[in-house]
């Protein structure tokens, strides 16, 4: 009979504390230790949290890559005050080697190699690596490609470009062109 009571003691549960409750929030220094004591009284732990993750802490320690030393699609605008054309490429090297290409054409008065060359020596016109920014920062060929094509169609009139881009769409007609034109035709 004594085995049985001993058994069943062990067996059954109880409980000696009452059950605590835990609740996460973030940390503001002085409100959340104050709170810390109150919700304490109440069997709930309140536990902190920092909002800052540890890849927003590393991020801020890479280097910055130069815009000049990135790949993507890229616009170079004329020298020329007056000439509002510009033209729009795309490359997968440093925008630095790719601006020295065109500015070379232009110098060695490399004919078709350029159609940025072309202009500027057809119009003696000039450029020089304050006229070219990055439009955007990619180095995917077939993204490359895609956003090569958009820009030139958004970009509408005033291109240097010979070509169209390496894509052509029907839902390019759906791009609002800088010049405030829709490309989609309204007939009435």
């Amino acid at each position: 009979m004594k085995k049985q009571h001993y058994c069943r003691n062990l067996t059954t549960h109880k409980p000696d504390k009452k059950e605590r409750r835990y609740l996460s929030v973030e940390y503001a220094p002085p409100i959340t230790d104050r709170l810390k004591s109150i919700f304490k009284k109440h069997n709930v732990d309140l536990i902190t949290k920092s909002t800052k993750k540890l890849s927003i802490l590393t991020n801020k320690q890479k280097d910055k890559i130069e815009k000049m030393d990135q790949s993507g699609i890229y616009e170079i605008t004329c020298g020329n005050g007056e000439c509002n054309e510009k033209y729009i490429g795309q490359t997968r090297r440093k925008l630095r080697a790719r601006f020295n290409e065109h500015h070379n054409s232009m110098v060695k008065q490399k004919l078709g190699e350029s159609s940025v060359a072309d202009h500027m020596r057809e119009k003696s016109h000039t450029f020089n690596i304050d006229n070219i920014k990055l439009i955007h920062q990619c180095y995917d060929r077939r993204r490359l490609d895609v956003l090569e094509s958009i820009e030139i169609y958004k970009a509408g009139e005033n291109l240097m470009n010979t070509e169209n881009g390496p894509l052509q769409s029907y839902l390019f007609k759906y791009i609002n062109r800088r010049t405030g034109n829709t490309g989609a035709q309204n007939s009435t």
